[in-house]
């Protein structure tokens, strides 16, 4: 219910809020991979994106499913390079279930996602 809710969220910050431009998610049992570019428009920071993110999911998720802490304090961003494939990138992301040997094909876990109209 946890990882639909964040799945759900990611989606809404993308398409509806147009906060950034979603090219991949992976929400695993104990981390969650995005790739992501924020809209021009949206005027702040990754930190300031990823802070707002964990923090409004936080205290969403520890009132309706009673679980703290969510999130870890951190997180790992990667730039990507102009030699870089994104669409490599964002496959990389969908098959990590694939490489924790939970699922054969990424497209079999449902909390693995490449947004293809993005690209």
């Amino acid at each position: 219910d946890i990882a639909e809710y964040i799945a759900q969220e990611i989606d809404y910050r993308s398409r509806v809020a147009h906060e950034a431009n979603m090219y991949a998610h992976c929400i695993m049992p104990d981390h969650v991979h995005l790739l992501l570019k924020l809209n021009e428009g949206y005027g702040k920071s990754l930190p300031n994106w990823m802070a707002a993110f964990k923090k409004y999911n936080s205290r969403i998720v520890s009132m309706v499913f009673e679980i703290k802490p969510l999130w870890q304090a951190n997180y790992y961003e990667h730039i990507v390079r102009k030699d870089e494939s994104l669409i490599s990138i964002a496959e990389y992301i969908a098959n990590n279930p694939v490489r924790k040997n939970i699922v054969s094909q990424w497209q079999e876990y449902p909390f693995s996602k490449i947004y293809y109209d993005a690209f």
